[in-house]
């Protein structure tokens, strides 16, 4: 039995890498944009180009590119800048970022990690470097859209689990109503006294009942059953059980004996089991 696709399912689906991985260049020179869009087409990416931070954001709100390069130093929003807000607007999709920067300082290295940087390239960029590091994006995109679709694949066989779960859990409450309907006086006041009933299992069902049965003038008869194990198939033996202890059909009591004027008088116990 399966179950219809999930919003996250469909999500992964929808972001599961193509043959050719998109690129987004972020730089706000024309003339360096150019030069790494043609390194990139040339090595086989579709390239998307953007002149500033917020221009590649709404690039990337309109679809989600694969990897990102963009210059640190920019006007307006500079590259880290755009970094940050790229991560927070995209929390739940990963693309793969690299800062583009002059930068040599440790310091600041480490700045652009800590606000969500993968990877960093020197400039003036290096062809042999650029595709290096671009295939090291892919080997990282690669697992990480795996480990994506694994997740996927596992939060939809728990949320089946759970489907199941929830369903046999309803069938074990009705279990358990039918059988607390068995003890149909849990509370009967006699002339020389007073009988109460409790059945309370330790899960939803199990293999125990106590009842009665009227046993002749005056005389009651008091049984309980104890069948080994727990759940449905317990209670059921004992519901089967109860059966023969009936207080409604008592020709069909192996407790009772019918006596010759047609009422019924209790069999001793040592006979009852035999019958």
């Amino acid at each position: 039995m399966g179950l219809p696709d999930t919003e996250f399912t469909q999500q992964v689906r929808d972001a599961e890498p193509q043959d050719r991985l998109q690129v987004l260049v972020v730089d706000d020179s024309r003339f360096q944009r150019r030069i790494l869009s043609a390194s990139l087409k040339g090595l086989g990416y579709d390239v998307t180009e953007a002149a500033s931070g917020s221009e590649a954001m709404a690039i990337s709100r309109r679809r989600l590119p694969d990897i990102v390069l963009s210059d640190w130093m920019m006007p307006g929003m500079s590259g880290l800048e755009f970094c940050r807000a790229f991560r927070d607007l995209f929390e739940d999709q990963y693309a793969y970022f690299i800062i583009l920067t002059s930068k040599s300082d440790k310091k600041e290295i480490a700045q652009g990690l800590d606000i969500g940087a993968d990877d960093f390239l020197t400039k003036p960029v290096n062809g042999h470097e650029l595709r290096a590091r671009i295939n090291a994006g892919k080997r990282v995109l690669r697992m990480q859209r795996q480990l994506t679709r694994t997740n996927a694949l596992m939060r939809d066989t728990v949320e089946e689990l759970q489907y199941l779960y929830d369903a046999l859990d309803r069938d074990l409450l009705e279990a358990k109503k039918l059988q607390q309907s068995l003890l149909r006086d849990r509370h009967r006041i006699f002339d020389t006294g007073e009988l109460s009933l409790l059945l309370r299992s330790s899960g939803h069902v199990g293999g125990d009942l106590v009842g009665y049965f009227p046993a002749g003038d005056g005389k009651l008869g008091l049984f309980a059953i104890d069948v080994s194990g727990h759940g449905i198939s317990s209670a059921l033996m004992t519901a089967r059980l109860a059966g023969y202890l009936s207080s409604t059909a008592p020709d069909q009591n192996v407790a009772l004996r019918r006596l010759e004027n047609g009422t019924f008088a209790p069999r001793p116990p040592r006979t009852s089991s035999k019958s």
